[in-house]
């Protein structure tokens, strides 16, 4: 099967199209991509924006550290533990960043492809009828060959995958993620963000040092940094200590926190 990317003048347009077709005559691979496309959307390839970031320098360092010695890093937590912001905190040190947004949709191999491609080649043309990968080992790994060549030996890149744990059921899923790791260029860097433990065969990597997971014990915030949270809100500290032990440091629960004590007592965090 092929895939044809189809790309408007400017890369930076709000949307673009992949599709796949089945390439025996030109009017029927035409007719074939019209029925088969995927539509690319480009919210799914863009760091998400926060209103404010909270500077997490603890974590920040950690994940420089990891990202220097193992081939992967996943940070894995809840809903609302702050995997997101900061993965977007952390690109803010990168020149180039590949950002996707995976969803359910993309179990299909056809549009995870697609999206992947899109998300890594963005600052480079892709030439037009150009040929997709089978769902099968050899041509997953020419397919990531084939995506990966154009920044082998640029500047450091960080390729972040959000949400991921929406394909670990895939049943193509672990070869593609043994195959990118292996296919990484040095001065690529991969981060992976989901919120439940991947399938078992990709969690052996840890042992091999080729996985590292930050969890969602290390995302939490600790007793002083959510004091300096509160205090950069203008709440007290007896108010931050008691917002931790009710929230076990989870961001999202301490915002909730200190949006209703601000409220209450004339702060600024609302």
């Amino acid at each position: 099967m092929a895939m044809t990317f189809l790309l408007p003048d400017s890369i930076d347009s709000g949307e673009f199209y992949g599709g796949f077709s089945s390439s025996r005559e030109t009017a029927a691979e035409d007719k074939a991509v019209s029925a088969h496309e995927v539509h690319i959307l480009r919210e799914k390839l863009t760091v998400p924006k926060f209103d404010a970031l909270i500077g997490r320098p603890r974590l920040i360092e950690t994940l420089e550290r990891s990202l220097t010695t193992f081939g992967a890093t996943m940070l894995c937590g809840r809903a609302g533990s702050g995997k997101s912001a900061l993965a977007a905190d952390f690109c803010e040190r990168y020149s180039q960043v590949a950002w996707l947004t995976v969803d359910g949709g993309d179990a299909e191999w056809k549009n995870f492809a697609a999206y992947f491609a899109a998300a890594v080649s963005r600052d480079r043309k892709l030439k037009p009828r150009e040929k997709g990968p089978e769902c099968n080992p050899t041509a997953m790994a020419e397919f990531l060959g084939s995506v990966l060549e154009g920044h082998s030996g640029g500047d450091q890149m960080l390729l972040v995958l959000d949400d991921i744990h929406r394909i670990f059921d895939a049943e193509w899923f672990c070869e593609f993620f043994n195959l990118l790791l292996y296919s990484l260029p040095e001065n690529v860097q991969l981060l992976l963000l989901c919120r439940s433990k991947p399938p078992n065969p990709l969690w052996r990597l840890r042992s091999k040092q080729m996985l590292n997971v930050v969890d969602e014990k290390l995302l939490a915030f600790n007793q002083s940094e959510t004091t300096l949270f509160f205090a950069s809100l203008g709440l007290p500290e007896p108010t931050a200590k008691r917002a931790w032990k009710e929230s076990f440091g989870r961001i999202s629960k301490l915002i909730q926190i200190a949006i209703r004590d601000a409220r209450e007592n004339g702060g600024t965090a609302a």
